[in-house]
């Protein structure tokens, strides 16, 4: 256990840590507090009771509010209790706070890491790895969010454009419902800096047009799109910049 400018670091190391694939650590903990953090994800806000799933993990939109799995995740979680804690690892695990139902995390196999549920006076760090280290922040939420963010660092404030209007459709026929998108916008006089086209866009595998695909060869579709060049001029001259919506797969059948 060290001091650091920002409150306490606990470095867990075992010896020898061949064969060792999970670590646990356990702290006090109480029913009667609350918790937030964990990052993005879309089950709750309060994490009082829960079982916290530090896995990065795509399901799909259709399915990802049924699963307990994050966006965008991060073990840190601060405390109603004045602290805050950041388990310092980038692997997968689990966090179980006091009194946690179990969670099933949409039956993944095997567990991310397991922990024991309905115990009132633990929180449990759970991760799949050979060390641990933690720090522990102490304070209201603005000063344990100032501890963490001086040890991560703060979010980079984005360019200006990126505040201005952005318009988007769930699903584009033609490349003349975007040109009609910014035509009718700025008739309006309302002012607009982006468009964005979602899935499905790309041209299908092999060239060939696939209904709805949304992972392809990273083309527009010549169906859709006839001459994406010239729609993406238009709109440069509208002053108006495209962007495009990607899946982060890759297709078996691509080149």
């Amino acid at each position: 256990v060290s001091r650091t400018d920002r409150g306490l670091r606990v470095s867990l190391t075992l010896q020898p840590a061949l064969d060792v694939v999970q670590v646990t650590e356990n702290l006090v903990g109480s029913v009667d507090e609350h918790f937030l953090g964990g990052g993005a994800h879309t089950m709750f806000i309060d994490l009082r009771r829960k079982t916290l799933l530090n896995k990065a993990v795509f399901v799909g939109a259709s399915t990802f509010g049924k699963c307990n799995k994050n966006g965008a995740p991060t073990p840190f979680f601060i405390s109603s209790a004045g602290y805050g804690i950041y388990p310092d690892t980038t692997a997968i695990g689990r966090l179980a706070f006091p009194d946690a139902a179990p969670d099933n995390h949409c039956n993944d196999v095997p567990a991310p890491c397991p922990v024991e549920f309905n115990k009132p006076d633990r929180i449990q760090l759970c991760f799949k790895t050979n060390r641990l280290d933690y720090e522990v922040y102490r304070g209201d939420p603005a000063a344990v969010t100032q501890s963490y963010f001086q040890r991560v660092g703060m979010p980079v404030l984005p360019p200006p454009r990126q505040f201005a209007m952005t318009k988007w459709r769930d699903k584009v026929s033609s490349q003349s419902e975007v040109i009609e998108d910014m035509v009718e916008l700025q008739k309006r006089g309302i002012p607009l800096d982006s468009i964005w086209i979602d899935n499905p866009w790309e041209q299908g595998p092999a060239g060939g047009r696939v209904t709805y695909a949304c992972i392809g060869a990273l083309t527009f579709d010549n169906q859709q799109f006839p001459d994406p060049q010239a729609m993406i001029d238009q709109l440069k001259a509208g002053g108006v910049s495209l962007g495009t919506w990607v899946a982060p797969f890759l297709s078996k059948a691509a080149d």
